[in-house]
């Protein structure tokens, strides 16, 4: 603690904060791969342990400073989800307890930026290979405490239907504020973009990455049909206690529910199938112990399309990247 309150005297964090959000339009380029394996393993080191320099480095950062600091772990994913770990994991005492950086994270459009961010890093810059590299497995495997973090905190919700009501151009104005600290024309932040929107996953890549990072959590690595992992018996303890929170958070079923209904009405429509699901009854309703609200199939299915429109619609090709939206 000794060392991490030095730097915070010599006000580092807040020297660091203009010259990342330079960086993002540098016309030289990327920076060295030390100067961006350095910053962000700085940054989670300084946090560590330490809730008090966690609110300072998240007022100093957030939310354009924090994004420049993701974006220059293009060839090491894994250092922006250690720093984001060490940032927002609440502690083992605080477990169940949302911290304000975390809110701020998991219910503000901002930090719904920062997300998508993480997932595009996430997903890589090239295509699928044959093996994955170390620092793919470097990435999965620290994407995954984190996310378990984040859907512990019953954060899922939140952070998907703020992605799914995501339009590009909110991606497109964020990072061009972010490069533009004092000084800097609007010519250099449309640099940036050009730089950042062909590394960005495309809208239904990062829904579907939302889904994919639940789906593996709840079945863990390796698992087989039956969900039982290859990698230890507490894998499958660990996937039941999420599903556990995750089905007593009431948010999270009805936005289950909704996706569900709309999938099946979907495919319905899709393959012009007589499928026309009849209200539940009085009586089934009171033998499960729901409201008849909360099974109608139609009604549902007719909310998650609703919200749908305010997001990219469904019918455009998010196979060009998050510029073509």
């Amino acid at each position: 603690r000794t060392v991490q309150e030095h730097w915070r005297r010599r006000g580092v964090v807040e020297k660091l904060a203009p010259r990342l959000r330079a960086d993002l339009a540098r016309a030289a380029g990327e920076r060295s791969l030390p100067w961006r394996d350095a910053v962000p393993s700085f940054l989670a080191n300084l946090v560590a342990g330490h809730a008090e320099l966690r609110v300072h480095v998240m007022m100093a950062l957030f939310p354009y400073g924090l994004a420049s600091v993701f974006a220059l772990c293009w060839h090491r994913p894994h250092l922006a989800f250690v720093l984001a770990q060490n940032l927002f994991a609440p502690g083992e005492a605080n477990v169940g307890t949302r911290s304000p950086s975390l809110q701020q994270l998991l219910e503000t459009p901002e930090g719904h930026v920062v997300i998508h961010l993480m997932l595009s890093l996430l997903r890589g810059e090239g295509g699928p290979a044959e093996e994955e590299t170390l620092a793919e497995v470097q990435a999965r495997e620290w994407a995954t405490i984190f996310f378990h973090s984040l859907w512990s905190q019953g954060g899922f919700p939140h952070v998907y239907r703020g992605i799914r009501r995501m339009q590009a151009d909110t991606l497109h104005v964020f990072f061009c504020q972010a490069a533009l600290p004092a000084g800097v024309s609007p010519d250099v932040a449309m640099l940036a973009l050009a730089r950042l929107v062909p590394r960005l996953c495309c809208h239904g890549e990062a829904v579907g990455l939302l889904w994919h990072t639940l789906h593996g959590l709840l079945i863990g690595p390796g698992a087989g049909p039956d969900g039982e992992g290859a990698r230890g018996d507490d894998k499958p303890s660990a996937g039941r206690e999420l599903a556990r929170v995750l089905l007593t958070d009431e948010a999270f079923v009805c936005l289950a529910s909704e996706e569900m209904a709309d999938a099946c009405s979907q495919v319905a429509l899709r393959w012009k199938l007589p499928w026309r699901p009849e209200a539940a009854s009085e009586e089934a309703c009171a033998a499960l112990g729901v409201d008849a609200a909360h099974v109608d199939v139609p009604a549902l299915a007719a909310a998650a399309a609703e919200e749908a429109l305010v997001g990219p619609a469904a019918a455009e090709d998010d196979d060009d990247g998050a510029g073509a939206e």
